[in-house]
């Protein structure tokens, strides 16, 4: 049984639509099934109040008729920034804005029309094979490399 508090309007809803269910079953002991119907309330305070008092399943749903859900709806209006200046605009006319490429200037060069990315006068990027005409190792770094001496662990 995968459900919780949260999908009823009261704890007290929640207790008697639950023990329904669990009753059904059978070789539940009393203890496990209050156990079971209070993993399932959400508010933590709640949920420790009804453990501490170990209450058998008959006393669950006059423990928890005690206890208000707060509503749905203050919840929602709380969790939720308010957007005030934005209220009346859609979300993607905000993230896409139109703009003329001739407004847009180029922080390399200074002329207008183009990005810093795709400017014209940007540094080109030299071939490696142009860098690298000299080899880097000389004759003396060739021949210790050649020698295997051996370690001497091998010895």
């Amino acid at each position: 049984m995968k459900t919780d508090s949260n999908n009823y309007p009261t704890y007290a809803e929640y207790t008697r639509r639950s023990l329904v269910r669990l009753r059904k079953v059978n070789g539940l002991s009393d203890e496990l099934i209050s156990a079971i119907v209070i993993r399932g309330i959400v508010d933590p305070q709640i949920r420790a109040a009804a453990t501490n008092a170990k209450l058998l399943p008959n006393d669950l749903v006059e423990f928890f008729s005690i206890y208000v859900k707060p509503s749905q709806t203050k919840l929602n209006n709380t969790s939720r920034p308010v957007l005030s200046r934005f209220r009346n605009t859609q979300w993607h006319q905000l993230r896409k804005r139109e703009h003329s490429s001739n407004q847009i200037s180029c922080y390399l060069c200074g002329f207008f029309g183009h990005k810093q990315v795709n400017c014209p006068k940007r540094a080109k990027c030299h071939s490696t094979s142009a860098v690298n005409d000299k080899p880097t190792t000389s004759k003396a770094h060739v021949s210790t490399l050649q020698k295997s001496d051996p370690c001497s662990l091998v010895k």
